[in-house]
């Protein structure tokens, strides 16, 4: 992999730049992982195949740049794009920067990134995540830049092999009433090929910590192929409009491993500065014209700080609605889902 040679100088450029354009991407592009499901459920129903799996193995994936927003994977694809336009500012930068996997909630870190070359060494490494990475020299010291606008990061995180100045080192990445979250990224111990992603999660005095994988020794090709289908399956589906500095406005989120009888829409959105959070039975919604006029109400006002369409919002979640309702389906889904997890072990 090609490096970006910086001084101390055009490094507080480059970094200035690729902020800038990475907290622009928040706010224009939605975290999305609702719409690709629902494109998946919709070719289950037409295929009248029954088996998921079989529809599954030979279901072609697809990003979606023109949709209401994206995965980890689109929207990573879509900053890099977004970063061209800073080559004839930054030569060299292009050729430096390239998509890079992660493997969140790794249960054998140390085998992984001491002892094996890379993920192609594993017999199936789980890559549910999806970065951006640009490979610099920063005075002659090794180093890279990572942008993760799927976990709504809005700075460019600076990693040294050294861990030293201009090192981000721990940052807090969300603060709320209910959680506070920080992170820290470092390269793993005589390892250039891995970077230790560490999280610090605080609920009320309650600390739970976890250590994601972050490969950056070869670019990385399958986002696609392997991530974006991968995500089909994968038990949480959401939809969030973000600010400029990260911080969720407004959005939706639903679990595929409830029973459709306790399956719950959760919707939450900033109103006067406080954050209003409900939970719906998702069957309520199951019949558009049975819905109660103060839950409408609510539904409403999430779709204007989401800045969707009129009536896009209850439309969103009558689909979810009715594909979570197919529990044959959900439970293929859930099936899956713990199938790979268990290969990845």
């Amino acid at each position: 992999m090609r490096r970006l040679e910086l001084n101390d100088a055009t490094y507080r450029k480059v970094v200035a730049s690729t902020e800038n354009i990475l907290r622009r991407l928040l706010v224009t592009k939605r975290y999305d992982s609702i719409s690709n499901f629902l494109d998946l459920y919709e070719e289950y129903k037409r295929s009248g195949c029954g088996s998921l799996r079989d529809l599954y193995e030979r279901y072609e994936a697809t990003t979606r740049p023109q949709a209401l927003g994206d995965t980890c994977v689109g929207l990573a694809l879509e900053l890099m794009r977004r970063w061209q336009c800073l080559e004839s500012r930054f030569p060299g930068l292009r050729a430096a920067t390239c998509l890079m996997s992660c493997e969140e909630t790794v249960p054998y870190v140390c085998y992984d990134s001491e002892v094996c070359a890379g993920p192609f060494d594993l017999l199936a490494p789980d890559k549910e995540h999806v970065m951006v990475g640009v490979h610099i020299t920063l005075n002659g010291r090794l180093g890279i830049l990572i942008a993760d606008p799927g976990y709504h990061v809005a700075r460019t995180i600076t990693v040294m092999v050294d861990q030293q100045s201009p090192h981000t080192g721990w940052f807090n990445h969300i603060t709320e009433p209910e959680q506070i979250k920080d992170y820290s990224y470092s390269f793993c111990e005589g390892s250039l090929s891995y970077v230790l992603w560490k999280e610090v999660i605080n609920r009320e005095g309650k600390y739970k910590y976890t250590t994601s994988l972050i490969y950056v020794g070869r670019p990385y090709c399958g986002g696609i192929t392997v991530t974006e289908k991968r995500n089909l399956v994968y038990k949480l589906k959401s939809l969030v409009h973000r600010a400029h500095n990260g911080v969720s406005i407004a959005g939706l989120y639903v679990f595929l491993n409830t029973p459709f009888r306790d399956a719950k829409i959760n919707l939450f959105y900033y109103s006067k500065k406080a954050k209003i959070k409900k939970k719906y039975n998702l069957r309520k919604f199951q019949d558009i014209a049975s819905v109660e006029e103060n839950i409408l109400k609510k539904i409403n006002i999430c779709n204007a700080r989401m800045e969707l369409p009129g009536g896009k919002l209850l439309t969103i979640i009558n689909k979810l609605a009715k594909a979570l309702s197919d529990e044959s389906f959900t439970n293929q889904c859930n099936e899956i889902n713990t199938y790979i997890i268990q290969c990845s072990i």
